[in-house]
């Protein structure tokens, strides 16, 4: 499956992005920004791999990566994934 990303998801990248690279350097943030992609092509090639949850009305799957979250949906076609979240963020600002 292919993968798209909400304009929330855009936006939790970029901000990732940001802020790794003023706390932790650019060696740092490409390697967690590597391993959060590995992870969405893990879900695209797998999309039931990781374990479904409820956030507020809708049903979504969630995989861990280190302090963040990834929430993603499954359609028909493709996976979309709707936010990236740190430990900071509660999963209710969808």
């Amino acid at each position: 499956m292919h993968v798209e990303y909400s304009a929330g998801a855009k936006a939790d990248l970029k901000s990732i992005y940001n802020r790794g690279m003023s706390e932790y350097g650019a060696p740092q943030t490409r390697l967690f920004l590597a391993l959060i992609y590995k992870e969405i092509n893990r879900a695209a090639d797998y999309p039931k791999m990781f374990r479904e949850v409820r956030v507020n009305t809708s049903t979504l799957r969630k995989i861990p990566v280190k302090s963040h979250t990834i929430y993603y949906r499954i359609n028909s076609d493709h996976i979309e994934i709707v936010r990236i979240l740190g430990r900071q963020n509660p999963p209710g600002q969808f």
